[in-house]
Formats: C-alpha cells, structure tokens, sequence
C-alpha cells in the first residue's frame, strides 16, 4: 500500500502551517508533490524525514 498524506498531514507533522508548506514548495525547499485524481497534493512520508 502506498501511503501519502494530504499537505493539511504533513503541516501538523512538520508543525508547520499549510501557507508555510506552500511557501516552501514554491521556493524549492520541498518537491512538488503528485496530485491525487481531485487534484489534491499527496506528499509521501520521505519528505518530512528529508527535511527535519
């Protein structure tokens, strides 16, 4: 099973706030994240580990 967390998921794991992980994404400092089918971002848990 391929386990991903929607961006509201890895702000409260990260302890940080959607706009923040937004921001992030944006300046390149996290990757861009696949789109579920609604269009949603799905972050794997990698992303968090690589980057705390």
């Amino acid at each position: 099973m391929n386990v991903t967390w929607s961006i509201g998921e890895l702000a409260t794991r990260a302890g940080l706030s959607v706009k923040t992980i937004r921001y992030y994404t944006d300046m390149g400092l996290l990757p861009t994240a696949p789109r579920s089918r609604g269009g949603h971002r799905r972050y794997p848990p990698q992303v968090l580990e690589q980057h705390t």
